[in-house]
This record gives C-alpha cells, structure tokens and sequence, in this order.
C-alpha cells in the first residue's frame, strides 16, 4: 500500500486490488484500507471471493504481487503463474522454492526495491514477466508427492545413523503397534505413505 500511495502522489493511475481474507496481526492495515481515500477509485478490497470469482481476477488481472514477509507456501504465486499471469514477488526463500525464476523479484524491505519493480514492470517489463510466467511449469501432485517422500526417506536415513534406539524401535518386527518405525525395518516395497 505504501508503495502505491507514493506512486499516485507522483501522478501514476495504477489501480491495486486486494483480494483474500484478512491475516493475522493485520488490524492497522485493515482499518487503513476501509479508510482510504482512493478506497472505489484505486484501491480495491475483496474478501472471501468465491472460486469463480478469483479465476475472473486471475484473467482480468495485469499483474500479482506478493510482498509478503513471511509465508507458508505461496500457493496464489502458483495459482497466478498456472494462468499466465506475471508475478511480482518478495524475495524470500519459500517462493523461490515454490517458483523459481518465474517471478520478478524485490526486496520486501525495501520499499524502493517494490516501487521500482512495480515501475519497470508497467514500463515495458510487462512482456519479460510474461514470458518467464509463461515458461512456468508447476509440480503435478504426484511429482510433489515423490518429493516429499524422498526427503522423508533421506532424514528417516540420516536420523536412523545418527540416533540412539528408543525403547519403541527396540522391538523385533510383529511385536506391537510401532514394530516398523525405522527405515532399515520397512518392507523393500514400501514406497507409498
């Protein structure tokens, strides 16, 4: 928001729309958004958007930011690439994770870093960020699956050289509820959660 509000100062008519539920701990900003002047002209809010709805928003819109700080996954960074849509992006380690070089990037404690990516990208940028949106390819389920799976097996690994046997992992196979807790005691086929 602050970026923006200092774009319009300097006369650019860029609109910002918010959409998604309120997070936590974000109380100043809800009340600055239910106030603010540009509120209907240049900023817009929407909350609890049905399906159909978002996937209007993800169409009609020109570009997504995320300046998050801190996130779980990022999956609207997923959901704006899977439809082509340019992403202006924090650069925090779990969206490059998630997508690569995909986005554009800023620094989200840098309000000059946002700024400027937001005026690149509107001043020809625009195209770059399409192009990298374009060559995005998100992991399938079963790719992520394999994945998870295959770090589990590695830490299951790691941790069965490194840890001392709890009284659980004592017992032989058959005996009790935790008779194949550790990777050396799973059957050979056992490739499936």
């Amino acid at each position: 928001l602050h970026a923006f509000e200092s774009l319009w100062r300097e006369g650019r008519d860029y609109k910002l729309c918010f959409i998604g539920r309120y997070g936590w701990n974000t109380g100043e900003l809800i009340a600055r958004l239910n106030a603010h002047p540009e509120r209907g002209n240049r900023l817009f809010v929407l909350t609890d958007v049905p399906d159909a709805d978002l996937e209007y928003a993800y169409q009609k819109a020109y570009g997504l930011i995320c300046a998050s700080l801190v996130e779980g996954f990022g999956l609207p960074i997923v959901e704006a690439l899977a439809h082509g849509l340019p992403v202006l992006a924090s650069d925090i380690p779990v969206f490059r994770e998630v997508a690569g070089p995909a986005p554009v990037y800023f620094d989200p404690t840098d309000l000059e870093s946002l700024r400027g990516a937001i005026v690149d990208y509107c001043n020809g940028g625009r195209a770059t960020a399409q192009k990298r949106a374009a060559d995005f390819s998100a992991l399938s389920w079963q790719q992520s699956a394999d994945m998870l799976l295959n770090r589990l097996l590695r830490l299951a690994d790691v941790e069965s050289k490194t840890a001392t046997p709890r009284p659980h992992e004592t017992r032989a196979p058959g005996e009790g509820r935790h008779s194949y807790t550790r990777k050396a005691d799973l059957p050979a086929r056992s490739k499936v959660l």
